[in-house]
Formats: C-alpha cells, sequence, structure tokens
C-alpha cells in the first residue's frame, strides 16, 4: 500500500473487549477530534481469521481484492474524513489492529508517524467477555468450555498481546506507542483520558463528569443453553458481507435474505426475554486456572515491554 494524500493522526488498537468504544466516544466528544462513529477494518478487512464474516456472501465465498481496488479502497477510507478543517486531528479505532498480523507494515507504509493507542485488558477476562460477547451476538452455540478446545480461533488468539505487540515495536518508534491497560482506565479514568490529551497534544480539556462513559453494557443470558439453542436458529442472521460500495458506504449483505425476513421479526423480542441479567455468570475454576496459566505463559515480559507493571491488575501473573 502507498501512502495516501490525507493523514490519519492517531489510531486506537483493540484489544476487543478493552475499552476502545469508551475511548473512542470519550475523545469525540472534544471539539478538536474526529473518529468515525464505527469500526472501518480498512488496513486489515481482507484478514480471514480476524473478518470471516466479512468473506461470506450470497454466492458463497469472496474475498477483498484491495490491491486490485486501490482507488475504490482509498477513497472509501478518505471519504470519513471528507469536509473536517484542517485543524481537526483525525482518528481511527479497531478492536482487531492489535491482533492482526497485517496491520502493522500496512499502517507503517500509509502514515509512518501515526500515534498509536493500545487498550489491553486482563486477558482472561478479555477472554471471557469476548466469548459473552459471542453469545450475545449470535456467533457461537458452544459453552466456553468446548469452544476452548474445540474452536478456540480469535478467543484465545485476541489475548496474545506479547507477540502483537512485538509486531508494533519492530518497525514503529516507541513514543508512537501508547498503552493503557484497562483496569487502571476504569479505576482513574480522568488521569487517563489527560495523559492520552497530552500524549496526542489534545488542547481542550475533556471533563468526564460530563460525558456517558458507560458504552455497550454487557447483557448476559438468563438461559445460557436457551441462548446458544435460540443462536443456531438465527445463524444465518449474523453472516455478512463487509464491503466499500461504489458510494463509498459501508455495506453489510445478509448471506440469505430469505430466511431473515422469517426470522428477523422475532429477534428483538428474543433478545429482550433472554438477555435481561447484568451480573456476569461464573466459570469454573477449572476454566479460570486453564486461562490464567495459558495467559502468563503466552504472555510472559509483558510487563517490561510496556514498561508497566501489570502485576497490580492482573494478580495472576506475579
Amino acid at each position: 500500500m502507498e501512502k495516501i494524500n490525507f493523514e490519519v493522526n492517531f489510531i486506537i488498537c483493540g484489544a476487543m473487549k478493552a475499552g476502545t468504544t469508551t475511548l473512542r466516544n470519550i475523545l469525540n466528544s472534544c471539539e478538536q477530534v474526529f473518529i468515525p462513529d464505527h469500526e472501518i477494518y480498512f488496513f486489515d478487512m481482507d484478514d480471514a481469521l480476524q473478518h470471516p464474516d466479512f468473506l461470506i456472501n450470497n454466492k458463497g465465498l469472496t474475498t477483498h481484492n484491495i490491491y486490485d481496488n486501490l482507488d475504490l479502497y482509498y477513497n472509501w477510507y478518505k471519504s470519513f474524513y471528507d469536509n473536517l478543517p484542517d485543524s481537526t486531528l483525525k482518528g481511527e479505532d479497531s478492536t482487531t489492529y492489535l491482533a492482526s498480523n497485517k496491520v502493522p507494515p500496512r499502517i507503517k507504509n500509509i502514515f509512518p508517524d501515526v500515534k498509536l493507542i493500545f487498550m489491553l485488558r486482563d486477558p482472561v477476562e478479555r477472554t471471557i467477555s469476548h466469548y459473552w460477547h459471542l453469545v450475545k451476538t449470535g456467533r457461537t452455540t458452544m459453552k466456553l468450555e468446548k469452544m476452548l478446545k474445540y474452536k478456540q480461533e480469535t478467543l484465545l488468539q485476541r489475548s496474545y498481546y506479547k507477540d502483537q505487540i512485538l509486531r508494533y515495536k519492530s518497525i514503529f518508534d516507541d513514543d508512537q506507542l501508547k498503552f493503557i491497560v484497562f483496569e487502571e482506565f476504569i479505576e482513574n479514568m480522568q488521569g487517563k483520558i489527560d495523559e492520552i490529551c497530552n500524549y496526542l497534544n489534545i488542547e481542550e480539556k475533556i471533563n468526564i463528569d460530563t460525558i456517558n462513559t458507560h458504552f455497550h453494557k454487557t447483557k448476559y443470558p438468563i438461559f445460557h443453553r436457551l441462548r446458544l439453542f435460540i443462536n443456531h436458529f438465527f445463524k444465518d442472521i449474523n453472516r455478512y458481507n463487509y464491503l466499500p460500495s461504489e458510494n463509498y458506504g459501508a455495506s453489510r449483505e445478509s448471506r440469505n435474505e430469505f430466511v431473515n425476513s422469517l426470522k428477523l421479526p422475532l429477534l428483538p423480542a428474543t433478545k429482550k426475554l433472554i438477555d435481561l441479567k447484568s451480573t456476569k455468570p461464573k466459570i469454573s475454576i477449572s476454566t479460570r486456572n486453564f486461562l490464567e496459566n495459558h495467559f502468563v505463559y503466552e504472555n510472559r515480559g509483558i510487563s517490561k515491554l510496556i514498561d508497566q507493571d501489570v502485576t497490580k491488575w492482573w494478580p495472576y501473573f506475579k
């Protein structure tokens, strides 16, 4: 990819379920800042591991041919930032950019001076939260333990922070990388926002007391098995093909319009009936022990890598 004729000043890079959306909305409250109000996935929309849903359409399997349609993809990306004042700090956020191995060299090639912000959450809690997100959005029909055994895919991979961060540190200068531990962000949100604003050279003071900071509050199923059964019934609804159109609008085309026409009227009522609980269901001690041991091994040395002692927030890393 070649550098395009506009500049994105900063990018918020995952991890998923680590406060990325909250940070985006807080920064977007500042008049000096603009971030599109949803994830664009420009740098990794052709990554089949991170976006398997994007590869499915009514005719079967497809993929994004970015290198064959450079003008279309570049102009589509640029269209999100059209008509902004020159003084505006332009940003983007994605919960998949940290995990995708395609992203770091692409960002470096197009925006070599961009500033990057990485939101990192306790990898066990992130993985569990990721699982409940998949349940809630109809993307799994398995219980957590069965999914960890037979269909881990991104559920585990998106918590392998060490290798993902090393990819960025190998090609970006340290002063372009800002690491925020989610648990510290939640405990001292104003302090961390002030720190991020200083890092991005945002002059306007952001007072979080005047902002709604509760975004995407998770609801859990009252009846877990019933929710998984319903996910199986509604599974076709959750498969989409994500493409930039000729009019530069992101389209999500349903895989099975006839099936969806029958199921969609039932979906809102179904969700209200089974996703009402706000207390997170417990997982077994053995499952938690497995995840803790696994992620301590996969993320060994993470404190030194980000120059922050994560054991204060993730005590099983001691």
